[in-house]
Formats: structure tokens, sequence, C-alpha cells
């Protein structure tokens, strides 16, 4: 899903770059490497332990796994004023993203790139330090 949001968003804005973060096994590196032959432009460093360097640099994460633990990628992403698009899905971000990011119905793969592009449209200086505290607010711990 990851692949094909990506392609399609690099067919609408052909400067588009994306990196995949996390696992590939044998089938998904086939899927990277078919894309690349393509021309995708799509880095894979795999799983890394600077991932907030990464969220930081993007306009937008796109959250295509319809299965996930938890909120921390997206939430993590949010924390450094990258917002997300993901699947609505058997996910466990639901109820705990209002104004971190949006989902779109699991099926919807034109519904997913146009509110990709759109995000990464909106993406300012300003949106992003406000994600940040809306994040940081969200996520205080210290004693009240």
């Amino acid at each position: 899903m990851f692949i094909a949001a990506a392609q399609s968003i690099s067919a609408a804005l052909p400067g588009a770059r994306f990196v995949w973060l996390g696992a590939l096994d044998s089938w998904a590196r086939s899927l990277a490497d078919r894309a690349l032959e393509e021309g995708l432009d799509l880095t894979l460093p795999g799983f890394v332990t600077d991932s907030l360097a990464w969220y930081r640099a993007a306009d937008v994460y796109l959250l295509t796994s319809r299965q996930d633990p938890g909120p921390a990628t997206a939430i993590h992403a949010a924390a450094v004023g990258t917002p997300f698009i993901g699947y609505a899905a058997d996910i466990g971000l639901f109820g705990l993203t209002d104004g971190i990011g949006h989902f779109v119905l699991p099926d919807d793969e034109a519904g997913f790139t146009a509110a990709a592009m759109a995000t990464a449209a909106a993406i300012s200086p300003t949106s992003r330090r406000i994600l940040r505290k809306l994040v940081r607010q969200s996520l205080d711990l210290r004693p009240t």
C-alpha cells in the first residue's frame, strides 16, 4: 500500500521523495526494487534508531499498515511536527490522534493519495509548531 500511494503521489508531484522506514521482507523488498527500477525516488533505510530525524524531514507520514499495535509512530512523527495520513482499519490509534492526522477508508487508495498530497501542501513552519505544541500538551506527564 505504501508503494502504491508513493507511485500515485509521484505521478502527481514528480519531485516527491519517499522513505520506507521499517522491515522489508523479501516480498516487500521485491516491490520496492521494482518501484526503484521504475524511477520512484525511494530510500530504504530499514529500521533506524533516529526515526525522529526521518520524521522531521518529511511533510507527511504515510501510515499504510492496516494493523498497528499502537500510536507510537504517528505520535513520534507528530511530536516533530509531521502529520500522518492512515487507513482506518484494525489499528490502535482511534481516539488518540485527533488533530495530528487523518484516516481514510481502508480501500480508498485515491482518497489516501489525495489526503496525503493535501496534507503535505498545507505544511508550514507554523503548522509544524502547532502540531508539536499539541503533542506536548496532550502527552504532558508532569504531576498536577
